[in-house]
C-alpha cells in the first residue's frame, strides 16, 4: 500500500533517484536518523525547490520512514504551499505514521486544491472513519464515488456506514447490481441477512466463494447462513472444503470444528477439537466445544430429549449457541436456553 500510494504519480526521474546508494543528509533541522540517497541530497542542496523535497519525501515513504517523509513534505510545502500532491503526500505520511488527526488538515487542503483526485478523498474518508467521524467520512466516500462510480473502497466505506445505521435496503440497492470484491460480498450478504432474505444472502456468498475460494470470512458467513436455514450438511461441506483449500489455516479449522459440532457430527469433531485445544488450552470457545463433544451422551440421557445445537455466533449474523429441546411428550418445547 505504501509503495503504491506514494508512487502512483511519480515521475520516472524521481524513481531513478530513489534507486541510488544511501548517504546521510546534512541539512539543518533534519533528524539525524533521516538518511536518504546521495543523488537526492545533491538535488536538495542544489535546487532547493518543492520538487526536490517531494522526491526526497517519496523516497523516505517508500522506505517506511514516515516521520522523515513528513519533514521533507513540510519543507516542500514552504516552497509551494498550494501543491495538492505535496499536501496529499504529507497527509499520507501522517496517516501511515499513525497520526490520523494530524493527517486531516493536509488531506482536506489537497482535495480543495484538486477536486478530481480520487485517492485523496479515499484517504481522507478513511482517516475520518477511523476517528469515528462517520458523517464526515460518508461525504468524502461519496465524493470519491462521484469521481469513480466503481471504486470498491468507497462503496465498502459507504456500505459500512449504512449498515451501522441499519439502512440495509440502501446497501442492497447500491450493491446488488455491482461487481463485488470480497468486502462488498460480505456487505451485501449482511444486508440481505438483516433484511431476512437468507436465500439471497446464501446466493451472494456462494458467488463470492467461487470468486474468492480461500476466503475464511465468506465461508464462515455462508456456514452461518446455512445454519440459520438448518441446512447443516451443506454447512459442513462448505467448512470442510475451506479446510482442504487452507490446511494450515487455524481459523478455517475452527470454523470446521464448530460446524461439525453444531451439525451433531461429534465423532468426526472429536480429534480436531482435541488438536485445537492442545494448541490453545485456555480458549473459551474451544473449551466449550470440547465439552459439548465429550458430554453429548450425558446431556441427552439426563434430559430424556433430543438436542439440536444451533450455531456459534459468526461475524455479523448474531447467532448464539442455542440448544433447542425436542421433548418426547411435547412436539416442540418452547423453552430455548441461550448459552453465551
Amino acid at each position: 500500500m505504501f509503495h503504491h500510494l506514494y508512487c502512483a504519480g511519480c515521475r520516472p526521474k524521481i524513481l531513478a533517484l530513489a534507486a541510488t546508494v544511501a548517504s546521510a543528509i546534512s541539512q539543518p533541522g533534519w533528524s539525524a536518523s533521516c538518511v536518504g540517497p546521495a543523488a537526492l541530497k545533491a538535488r536538495v542542496q542544489s535546487d532547493r525547490d518543492a520538487g526536490a523535497y517531494e522526491a526526497l519525501g517519496i523516497w523516505f515513504g517508500n522506505h517506511h520512514q514516515s516521520q522523515c517523509a513528513v519533514q521533507a513534505f513540510q519543507v516542500g510545502l514552504k516552497f509551494e504551499p498550494n501543491s495538492p500532491s505535496l499536501s496529499y503526500l504529507l497527509g499520507l505520511s501522517l496517516y501511515t505514521g499513525g497520526k490520523l488527526q494530524e493527517s486531516i488538515t493536509p488531506l482536506q487542503h489537497s482535495v480543495e486544491l484538486d477536486s478530481k483526485d480520487e485517492k485523496a478523498y479515499l484517504l481522507l474518508a478513511s482517516a475520518l472513519d477511523s476517528l469515528g467521524r462517520s458523517n464526515e467520512a460518508f461525504i468524502e466516500w461519496q465524493a470519491a464515488l462521484r469521481i469513480n462510480p466503481n471504486s470498491k473502497m468507497a462503496l465498502h466505506g459507504i456500505a459500512k456506514i449504512l449498515l451501522a445505521a441499519g439502512d440495509n435496503e440502501s446497501v442492497i440497492v447500491q450493491l446488488s447490481s455491482m461487481q463485488l470484491d470480497e468486502n462488498l460480498t460480505l456487505d451485501l450478504a449482511i444486508a440481505y441477512g438483516r433484511a431476512g432474505q437468507l436465500d439471497n444472502a446464501a446466493n451472494t456468498l456462494n458467488r463470492g466463494l467461487k470468486a474468492y475460494p480461500n476466503s475464511t470470512s465468506i465461508a464462515s458467513s455462508l456456514v452461518s447462513v446455512y445454519g440459520k436455514q438448518l441446512r447443516l450438511e451443506e454447512a459442513v461441506k462448505v467448512a470442510s472444503q475451506l479446510v482442504l483449500r487452507n490446511p494450515h489455516n487455524i481459523e478455517a479449522q475452527r470454523v470446521y470444528l464448530q460446524t461439525l459440532v453444531f451439525a451433531g457430527r461429534n465423532r468426526d469433531a472429536a480429534p480436531l477439537a482435541r488438536k485445537l485445544l492442545v494448541q490453545a488450552p485456555n480458549d473459551a470457545d474451544l473449551l466449550y466445544l470440547n465439552g459439548v463433544v465429550e458430554r453429548e451422551s450425558a446431556l441427552i440421557c439426563s434430559c430424556n430429549s433430543l438436542f439440536v445445537i444451533g450455531f456459534l455466533s459468526q461475524g455479523d449474523w448474531g447467532l448464539d449457541i442455542v440448544i433447542y429441546t425436542y421433548s418426547k411428550k411435547v412436539r416442540f418445547n418452547a423453552a430455548e436456553q441461550a448459552i453465551s
